[in-house]
């Protein structure tokens, strides 16, 4: 769209990324707003799960889908009244917004969501998988330990701790 069109300038690549940062405001606005009731409803929203919410919030799929159909509308409306150029412009401009948001979306939240959650600590091992790790350590260790011994004295070697 923005290298096809006439009507996208350098300018808007710079609008752009400004409405992804208000866009990205506006969710924190949302969340901190709600948080009361998220945090005491359901099986309850803390802090961490809250700036989550704020920063993997992905806005995408139904965005551009709408704003494609804006688009097509608008572009359709332009051709019926022959020299009206706005429309089609308006259309380009608003797809052109849309996508650019869905894709600094994915592009800086969707690559980096991994490494926020860890820094929250989020994604925490519950207390059965840490007790099933330490056993399976310990069984590793207690094998590799008899096997060492085991080939230690069929080949006549002494085993050293």
């Amino acid at each position: 769209v923005a290298f096809g069109s006439r009507y996208i300038q350098p300018r808007d690549f710079f609008y752009a990324f400004v409405l992804y940062l208000i866009v990205e405001l506006a969710r924190l606005a949302m969340i901190v707003a709600s948080f009361p009731i998220l945090s005491n409803i359901g099986y309850g929203c803390s802090k961490a799960d809250a700036a989550f919410m704020w920063y993997g919030g992905l806005r995408g799929a139904v965005g551009l889908a709408l704003a494609m159909n804006v688009h097509g509308e608008l572009r359709r409306d332009a051709n019926d009244e022959k020299n009206d150029d706005d429309g089609q412009k308006v259309g380009f401009i608003f797809l052109f917004m849309v996508a650019a948001v869905s894709f600094l979306t994915m592009t800086v939240n969707g690559t980096t969501s991994r490494w926020v959650v860890n820094r929250l600590g989020l994604v925490k091992a519950s207390e059965a998988r840490l007790r099933l790790r330490a056993r399976v350590k310990e069984s590793i260790e207690k094998h590799a330990v008899e096997g060492y011994e085991k080939g230690c004295l069929e080949h006549d070697h002494d085993a050293e701790e």
